[in-house]
Formats: C-alpha cells, structure tokens, sequence
C-alpha cells in the first residue's frame, strides 16, 4: 500500500509540473492546473467507479486493472479474496468429511437451530425417528411431541440423558442426549438401547441393578 501511495504522489507531482511549464507557454497557468486537474479527477472517478463494480458484481474474477494506491487496494481487495475462497473451500472440505463420519454411525445426530428447529440429521437418525425431507426446518416438538421429550428440550438441562419408548414402536427404548454449541444451536444424540436394558434385564438381578444415571420423564 505504502509503494502505491508513493507512486500516485510522484504521479501527482509530476503532472502539476507537466502542467505548470504547458500553462507558462500558453500564458494560462492556473487555467491549465484547473483543467489538468479535473481530468485527472475524473480519470481517478472512473477507476473508482470499475472497482466498485467489481465489487458490487461479487469480486468474481481479476479485478480491474490499475497503479498506484487504486491498484495496491484492488489488490489487496483481491488476495482477501481468494483467502476468503480458500478458507470458505477449507470450511466447506471439514463439514463434508464430519457428515461422512456421521453418517458412518449408528447413534442418530440431529442438528437443530437456535429455534430448535431441523437444521439437519444423519441416516442413522432418519432410520430411527422416520424423518423425512419435508421434516427440515420443523420444530424437533412438532416431530416428537411426548410431553417427556418437550420438557426437556425447553428445559435446557442436559446433563442426564432421556429415555423413552420409540415414536409408534414402544417395544423399543430410545435415549436422548443432547448439547448446546456455537451460536445456541443444538446437537441432539438418539441411541436405541433396547439391547442394552433387555440384557441388563436378563443378567442383572432387579435388586443389583445399578441406579439409572439418566432420567425418565414419562
């Protein structure tokens, strides 16, 4: 930036002495400053005026040409550019390979807004709960509505996990952990532990069964 400015100060300079000696010959100094001048304003006007259509046009591709301090900023305006595109390529990289890891899992993992509404799941969730696409963007309470699974999604203490019988199969039991993160969204965890409890069912005596750590609200 600094060698642009220098470079539009001599710029400056030398076109106020190539004008002052042409106004000395023709005997209309100050006339021939004022129409110099002018004409460079409105060359400066029109460099400025391609530059923010460039911008307005979204900064796609080279911007337009040019020296001195315009050209330092279009440069400058360029290279933040494409630092933006690589780190936007670099974000978007890092959420395609997590949803291919989540994918991979058998635990559901639903994301949902700060409206707690869908903003996104994993196959494994769509197979458990029967989501569909017209369910994105809905509230998780107009998919789930059991009084249980509402207060503690409104409660907001998560801590201890839910459990509670499978929407339209209540053979199955199905646990529900959840977290806050970034900009108050929520990531919400479903396992189905039917296995789980009908074998602690089996080899467990009732009377040693360890105390549950999660919470049934039903």
């Amino acid at each position: 930036m600094q060698r642009g400015l220098q470079v539009e100060l001599q710029r400056i300079i030398l076109l106020v002495l190539v004008l002052g000696i042409l106004g000395f010959f023709n005997g209309h100094i100050t006339l021939t400053l004022l129409v110099g001048g002018g004409l460079y304003m409105g060359w400066t006007l029109l460099k400025v005026r391609r530059l923010y259509q460039w911008l307005d046009g979204g900064g796609q591709g080279i911007p337009p040409e040019s020296t001195g301090v315009w050209g330092d900023i279009s440069d400058q305006l360029y290279r933040l550019q494409k630092r933006n595109t690589r780190a936007r390529d670099d974000l978007r990289a890092v959420v395609k390979r997590i949803r291919k890891i989540t994918s991979a899992l058998d635990e559901g993992l639903i994301i949902l807004d700060e409206e707690r509404s869908v903003d996104w799941w994993n196959p494994a969730a769509a197979k458990l709960l029967g989501l569909r696409k017209e369910d994105l963007h809905q509230p998780i309470t107009n998919l789930l509505r059991t009084p249980a699974f509402v207060k503690f999604i409104q409660s907001g203490a998560f801590e201890q996990p839910l459990e509670l019988p499978a929407p339209n199969e209540p053979q199955r039991l199905f646990q529900f952990s959840a977290r806050v993160f970034g900009d108050n969204e929520m990531a919400l965890v479903i396992m189905d532990i039917t296995r789980l409890q009908r074998v602690c069912r089996q080899y467990l005596p009732r009377a040693t069964h360890p105390t549950h750590r999660s919470h049934r609200l039903y």
